[in-house]
């Protein structure tokens, strides 16, 4: 809310009333490839008013690794990749998702690197653009352990770890979406 509580409740009903539409009320799941987005909305949103709140349990929301991991059996993986990083945002190792990222990178590479397992990239939701310093201490061992790997590439579910991560390591971060398209097509 950045201090703006009314303001953030305003959002939070529009986001509701659009992903109202969006799933069809509740007919369709909505997937979210930002997993702090996805446990705020899940576990956060304690103020809305009864319509919207009755509305929102009604919504099937995943997490864009768990939808992924989802996918595995109905896809065929056509090429596997050697080393690949991944990055389990705080909100995933907070409600147990990482290990579908894992799974989901295990299908698809030979071999899984977490070189920052358990720790945050330093971004904080947005504190990483406005403190620069937090990130570059968060992620100052990830490039290191990924070049004695010759992990040359990332994936992770949260845009702002990317961009973390990525600055960071001078490493590409990416959606885990990308690698399964990478494995698939």
């Amino acid at each position: 809310s950045k201090g703006f509580p009314d303001s953030a409740l305003a959002k939070q009903s529009e986001l509701i009333d659009a992903m109202w539409l969006w799933s069809d009320r509740g007919a369709r799941p909505i997937v979210m490839d930002l997993g702090s987005c996805t446990a705020f909305i899940t576990q956060g949103l304690a103020d809305l008013d009864p319509v919207r709140r009755e509305q929102l349990q009604k919504i099937k929301i995943l997490d864009s690794s768990v939808f992924a991991e989802s996918l595995l059996p109905k896809l065929t993986l056509k090429r596997r990749k050697g080393i690949v990083a991944i990055h389990s945002v705080c909100s995933n190792q907070k409600f147990g998702w990482g290990d579908s990222m894992l799974k989901v990178a295990g299908a698809c590479a030979e071999k899984v690197l977490q070189p920052h397992e358990g720790k945050c990239c330093g971004m904080g939701g947005d504190r990483g653009f406005e403190l620069p310093g937090l990130v570059q201490s968060a992620t100052k061992d990830v490039g290191p352990a990924m070049q004695n790997s010759q992990c040359t590439e990332g994936y992770t579910n949260a845009r702002s770890c990317s961009l973390s991560l990525a600055t960071g390591t001078g490493k590409s971060w990416r959606s885990l979406f990308h690698l399964l398209k990478d494995c698939t097509d």
